[in-house]
């Protein structure tokens, strides 16, 4: 019984050792180094390890940051990586013979994170891509601005596309501050063929604080946006539009169609970019339609949607400005025609006759006008004579007084007494 339990460890001395001679074999690489060179692009660097006789060897690179951690193996004595490095960077690397898995030791080296306040860099930065009407690649950015970054904060955006740099000039305002909150950037260097990532580093300046800049690596196809269809429109042949990117080829899309109306809601799928006039007859003319495009491999990741073109009516099997040429002339001869027929409806209301003056009024008028015609033609034509009184002189004055008020005056002599009318 001593004797098996002296075997046995002796045996796991031997192993000991044979571990102790190996490891002591490989020594960790000697002098590692960070080199960043552009914002986000770090060059690892140390000194090649020369294998034992007829053995080969591998490096096992280790890259944490906060909330990341990344293993990559390489069989050279460099490496270059993109990652972000606002929160600080830590490297371990170590060599393992390949044919045995034997490891040495690690080495590790640290930069710092980026020098700032914490919670003044920008927040919630996202990036889109999609083609300008040029073919160029049309980049847009927009972030949130820090809890503590104070209003005089300016923020600025730059990228690196391989090994390209480009800043943005275009920047997007807060509303009723001066922080900026995004940009667009019609880029030179992003090309949609390449699907490669890219890095966004985001930083700021104000006269306060130190602003802490923050980046963010996106892939070009992960945030690539389809534009819409374009040109849709209905003619006697049916229904057509035209591919949202003509350098595309015609198999890199399929195209969703939507007709619905009050009771029914129908998505059809469709290779090419039309739709026949047969189809459509089969459908009620008060539908609507709409189109977009679907996003095929190896042009488009799965799920790639553009946005749904303008709602059209199934029923219009003209061309809208034909249509109009058509309408408006008609309206206008309906909307003539119904005003001079209103006219004569009511002319009469609107002019009234003046009426005859009334008979029975005339004759009346003519009656009072005879009568007195009568009543002054006998008073110039009648006389009468009265009695003749002698009065003596001072009652004859009297008397012409009280009697003047009836229309005759009175005048005695001695002869006799006359009147005249």
């Amino acid at each position: 019984m001593v004797q098996v339990m002296s075997g046995t460890v002796t045996l796991l001395l031997l192993l000991s050792c044979c571990q102790v001679f190996a490891n002591d074999g490989i020594k960790p690489p000697q002098d590692l180094d960070i080199a960043v060179n552009v914002p986000g692009q770090v060059v690892l660097t140390w000194q090649h390890i020369v294998p034992p006789k007829n053995k080969s060897i591998t490096y096992t690179v280790k890259l944490s940051t906060p909330g990341h951690k990344q293993e990559i193996k390489t069989s050279t004595n460099t490496s270059t990586q993109q990652i972000t490095l606002h929160r600080g960077l830590t490297v371990d690397v170590a060599a393992e013979i390949k044919e045995d898995g034997s490891k040495s030791g690690w080495v590790s080296k640290s930069i710092p994170p980026y020098s700032g306040v914490e919670g003044t860099s920008a927040t919630d930065l996202s990036c889109e891509i999609y083609l300008h009407e040029s073919e160029k690649c049309n980049l847009s950015c927009k972030w949130t601005p820090g809890k503590k970054a104070p209003a005089d904060t300016e923020y600025s955006l730059s990228y690196r596309y391989g090994t390209n740099t480009e800043s943005c000039q275009d920047f997007v305002t807060e509303p009723g501050g001066q922080r900026q909150t995004g940009c667009h950037i019609l880029s030179s260097i992003i090309s949609m063929n390449n699907t490669m990532d890219f890095l966004v580093h985001v930083n700021g300046t104000s006269k306060s604080l130190q602003i802490k800049a923050v980046e963010k690596i996106f892939n070009t196809q992960e945030i690539e946006i389809i534009p819409p269809v374009r040109n849709l429109k209905m003619d006697l042949n049916g229904l057509h539009w035209k591919k949202p990117i003509n350098s595309f080829k015609d198999n890199c899309f399929i195209y969703e169609v939507n007709i619905w109306s009050k009771d029914s809601n129908d998505t059809i799928k469709v290779r090419h970019s039309n739709l026949s006039n047969n189809f459509l007859q089969k459908h009620s003319n008060r539908q609507s339609i709409r189109v977009r495009a679907v996003g095929k491999l190896p042009c488009w990741i799965p799920n790639r949607y553009s946005a749904w073109t303008d709602i059209i009516e199934i029923g219009e099997v003209i061309d809208r400005s034909d249509s109009l040429g058509i309408i408006v002339p008609v309206c206008l001869t309906v909307a003539c025609v119904g005003i001079f027929l209103l006219c004569i409806r009511f002319w009469g209301h609107m002019f009234p006759q003046i009426p005859k003056p009334n008979n029975d009024l005339k004759e009346s008028f003519q009656n009072v006008q005879s009568q007195a015609l009568v009543h002054c033609h006998s008073l110039d034509s009648e006389e009468m004579i009265s009695y003749i009184e002698e009065l003596v002189e001072s009652d004859k004055y009297k008397m012409s007084d009280k009697l003047s008020g009836y229309g005759y005056v009175e005048n005695y002599s001695s002869s006799g007494l006359y009147k005249t009318l």
